[in-house]
C-alpha cells in the first residue's frame, strides 16, 4: 500500500528529505533519476528546484506551488 507523503524539505543540490504518514523518514536524491525533462525541467534550476514542499491535495505526491507533481511514494521502504 503507497504511503502519502506529509512533508518534502529540499536539502543540498537534488537531495529531498521526505517524510510518510506512518513516520518513516528518508532523503532521497533526484539527480540520479532521469527526472528534469518535460513538465519537470523547470525542475533543473535549482531556485525552482528548492520551492518543493508537499501537498496534501496532492498526495501522494510531492508539488510545488503550481500544480506539477512527481509521485514518489513508491520510494516508501
Amino acid at each position: 500500500m503507497l504511503k502519502d507523503i506529509v512533508e518534502a524539505t529540499p536539502l543540498e543540490g537534488y537531495q529531498v528529505r521526505l517524510q510518510f504518514e506512518d513516520g518513516v523518514v528518508g532523503e532521497l536524491d533526484l539527480s540520479a533519476i532521469n527526472l528534469f525533462e518535460g513538465v519537470f525541467a523547470p525542475l533543473k534550476d535549482l531556485n525552482r528546484f528548492r520551492e518543493l514542499r508537499a501537498h496534501p491535495a496532492w498526495a501522494p505526491s510531492i508539488g510545488r506551488t503550481e500544480p506539477i507533481s512527481i509521485p514518489l511514494s513508491s520510494m516508501h521502504v
